[in-house]
């Protein structure tokens, strides 16, 4: 192969802008090609803190599930994830939560950290809703959302929890009195 056959960065950007342009413009008929934007390289994530790992439920917009297991790191973005792309996370939580994201397979020892988000308030807003009369059932959900955006940056999109409370509360009837109870 020939020094000419190959493109360095800058050329390949100038060359693909090029050839897109091209294709929108209406002077000029080309072959149809599309253009598709990739990661290069895999994320990982560790849900939780060293103190107390978390369990998770994994769900891609695909509708597809796996379970993590406490305390390991998880790939969240494959090699090669088209972006824009988003990942939801949800998971049974009463603490607040630290996310670490790396570059890097989760079982590689060469992982470089890029990020860490600390979740909080999910503790704050168990207390604060708790009172005598209300209790939560089961444990708090919490849904965090990642996302890669065109650019190639990855971000928390949202995070959210979700509570079932009972309510207990007093019912009683108002019955007007009648002459004979005066």
């Amino acid at each position: 192969m020939c020094s000419s056959d190959l493109l360095n960065g800058d050329e390949a950007a100038a060359l693909g802008a090029t050839l897109y342009a091209a294709k929108l413009s209406t002077s000029f008929r080309l072959r149809d090609f599309g253009i598709v934007d990739y990661f290069p390289h895999p994320i990982s994530v560790k849900l939780g803190s060293d103190a107390e790992p978390v369990t998770a439920d994994a769900d891609e917009e695909g509708g597809e599930e796996a379970k993590t297991k406490p305390g390991k790191d998880k790939l969240l973005f494959k090699a090669g994830t088209k972006f824009p792309h988003k990942k939801l996370i949800t998971m049974s939580r009463t603490e607040d939560l630290m996310i670490t994201i790396s570059s890097g397979e989760p079982a590689s020892d060469a992982k470089a950290p890029i990020t860490s988000f600390n979740v909080s308030g999910v503790a704050a807003a168990l207390k604060r809703l708790s009172t005598p009369l209300r209790s939560p059932i089961g444990k708090p959900k919490v849904s965090v959302t990642f996302a890669l955006s065109p650019s190639g940056l990855i971000e928390v999109a949202k995070a959210e929890v979700a509570l079932e409370m009972l309510e207990t509360y007093d019912d009683f009837e108002v019955v007007p009195l009648d002459e004979t109870e005066l």
